[in-house]
């Protein structure tokens, strides 16, 4: 088997391409992956490689999703326009059609996929503004669960406590930060949180304060470690990940 993948372009930026790996015999779920780094140059869909690679060893099909960061014309509307066009044109590949896919995201990549999550069902929180992406994937794609790798949750708090140095402020504007704000969003599927109660790049109570906000669908597996220990197959929560995308692990439910 080789470990390259297929690349498919959805725009003309060099990060508008997911990166799809079809096994030979797939006999597990498809999973798509969304990258972090505050959607900031240079983090790139290279730092969720790895993961990638086990998932596919497992007999995963995988997706792994780019998008436009801020300073190459990425920002609020832009980046989930683009993350919103990536899993539909991840959808149509090989291995995906016609089937539920879990998403991955790391950091602010599980800000992007709870977004992601919470428009495939087309439901947004009331009273926001601008839901960002004009691209509908309700109806579209069907999402199964979401995993969260030390997950950015909650913007407010992420802006109160300068996490990322400035990177919310920089990306999405007080007014629409409550639609894309993971706490402030509606919770339409099973989610594991996986967090370290070592972070020091977004801290462990953002993951126990979503926890506590949609109890019926989100289980929170606290583990130790640092934040890019959980990009590391084998690192930190990853078995436990694993088994939620095979439908092992069922989050709490009413």
């Amino acid at each position: 088997m080789t470990w390259r993948p297929r690349t498919i372009a959805y725009g003309d930026a060099p990060s508008q391409r997911v990166e799809v790996w079809a096994p030979r015999r797939a006999h597990h779920p498809p999973v798509a992956l969304v990258h972090g780094g505050f959607w900031r140059l240079p983090h790139s869909r290279r730092t969720t490689w790895l993961l990638a690679i086990d998932l596919v060893r497992r007999g995963h099909p995988v997706a792994n999703l780019g998008y436009r960061r801020v300073g190459e014309g990425g920002g609020f509307a832009e980046t989930t326009n683009d993350v919103a066009l990536a899993l539909e044109t991840a959808s149509a590949a090989e291995g995906f059609a016609g089937q539920p896919l879990t998403l991955i995201g790391h950091s602010a990549g599980a800000t992007l996929a709870l977004w992601l999550a919470s428009r495939a069902t087309g439901t947004k929180p009331a009273g926001t503004a601008s839901p960002g992406s004009a691209v509908s994937i309700a109806g579209v794609v069907s999402i199964a669960g979401v995993v969260s790798l030390g997950g950015l949750l909650d913007l407010d708090d992420a802006v109160a406590r300068d996490l990322g140095t400035g990177a919310v402020d920089a990306f999405v504007s007080p007014e629409q930060r409550p639609s894309l704000s993971p706490i402030e969003l509606p919770c339409p599927v099973p989610v594991l949180v996986v967090h370290s109660r070592d972070e020091t790049v977004v801290p462990f109570d953002q993951a126990e304060r979503y926890c506590e906000r949609h109890p019926a669908q989100a289980e929170l597996v606290a583990v130790t470690g640092s934040h890019r220990a959980m990009l590391v197959p084998r690192g930190p929560g990853w078995r436990r990940a694993c088994s939620f995308v095979d439908g092992e692990v069922h989050p709490p439910s009413s």
